[in-house]
Order: structure tokens, then C-alpha cells, then sequence
């Protein structure tokens, strides 16, 4: 496993997130965002790697339901009877992704673990656009660095993905899901050591 520890410097702060909330409702806790040995796997426009205890995180991208009750007048049972009813509705959440890429430390490419911006939730976000914003004015000081460049354009992309308004062909459904999932624990099954994979978080509750 490789570790950011040493890396953590190249962002203002350190690469430390005491918690990552999704917009499906998954919470992480003590992470860190991961920038490789040098820095290749830093953030970027297109999302953020991240790492739990030393592993790679791989997000399974879960399809979320709320079931919500509530009454309805029943004539068949007399004038004042009501029934109860209950539904479940669709949490939009955006869908897993489509494009494959390189994964960190040996990590078979298929499956991609950075996660774009758009799957965090507004804190989340927040958190993410201080640490950057903060970089960005540290490395405009010096006129010479690419990294102000970089990193300007990674704040960008959060702001965007902040305001953006998921479209209807956007959504995860549960075959998108379940798509995604099987695809993982697929190419991940000789690689399971080297991954901290989010379904797992749900399993122990």
C-alpha cells in the first residue's frame, strides 16, 4: 500500500477529512484524499481519490429509497375512515460512473475509484472547496507554479458541481447500480486488501 503521508503537504492543511458525506446518504470517517507517491493521483477537475486506513476507497454508488406513509379517506370503510398508505420514492442521486481510468497502486483500471464532485453532499463540497481554495492562494504566489493552474481549475469544478441540477438521465437507478457493483467486486475479487470498498460500511450495520 502507498500512503499519502508524506504528500499530505501539497495541500494547505494537509490531505485530512474527519468526515465525507454522499448525496445517498453514506458517510465516511477518517479519510484522506489521496495524492499518490508523487502526487500523480491529486485531485482533479474530473473528482478526488480517496483512502481509508492506508486502502484505496472504491464507492459503490448505492440506489436509495425513502418510504414515506400517510393517510387517505377510505368511503369504503365509512364517511370519516381514513388508510394508511404507503409509498417508497427515489432520493435523486447521480448516476455511477460510465468511463473507465488507472486506479492507484496496482489497482485493476476498469472500475474507476476517483469520484467525481457531483456524488458529495453540500458540506462535503464545502469542505473540499476551502482546502482547494486555500491551495490555489498558496501557489499563486509563486508565478512559476503549474500547480496554481491546476488547482484553480480543480475549484472550479466543485463550484460547478455545488450549483449543478441533476438531469432525469443523470439519475442512478437500481440496474445502473447493481451494474456498477457487480463490475467491482468482479475486477476487485484478487485485490480485495488493497481496496476499502463502501458496501462494505453498509454490511456492518
Amino acid at each position: 500500500m502507498v500512503s499519502t503521508a508524506g504528500f499530505g503537504g501539497e495541500l494547505v492543511g494537509g490531505n485530512k477529512l474527519p468526515s465525507v458525506r454522499f448525496k445517498d446518504g453514506t458517510i465516511l470517517e477518517n479519510v484522506k484524499i489521496h495524492l499518490g507517491k508523487n502526487g500523480q493521483w491529486r485531485p482533479r477537475v474530473d473528482g478526488v481519490t480517496l483512502e481509508i486506513g492506508g486502502r484505496i476507497y472504491f464507492h459503490h454508488y448505492p440506489y436509495r429509497e425513502v418510504k414515506r406513509s400517510y393517510s387517505l379517506p377510505d368511503p369504503d370503510k365509512g364517511e370519516y375512515a381514513l388508510t394508511t398508505v404507503t409509498r417508497a420514492f427515489r432520493i435523486p442521486t447521480p448516476q455511477p460512473p460510465k468511463e473507465e481510468h488507472w486506479n492507484p497502486n496496482g489497482i485493476p483500471e476498469c472500475a474507476p475509484s476517483r469520484i467525481q464532485f457531483i456524488h458529495f453532499d453540500a458540506n462535503t463540497l464545502n469542505n473540499l472547496y476551502k482546502i482547494i481554495d486555500a491551495t490555489v492562494k498558496h501557489y499563486e504566489k509563486d508565478p512559476e507554479s503549474a500547480l496554481s493552474h491546476h488547482y484553480r481549475a480543480v475549484r472550479d469544478s466543485i463550484r460547478k458541481n455545488a450549483w449543478h441540477k441533476l438531469l432525469p438521465h443523470e439519475l442512478n437507478t437500481p440496474v445502473r447500480s447493481r451494474t456498477w457493483q457487480v463490475k467491482v467486486e468482479k475486477e476487485m475479487q484478487l485485490h480485495w486488501r488493497k481496496i476499502h470498498y463502501g458496501k462494505w460500511i453498509h454490511q456492518k450495520k
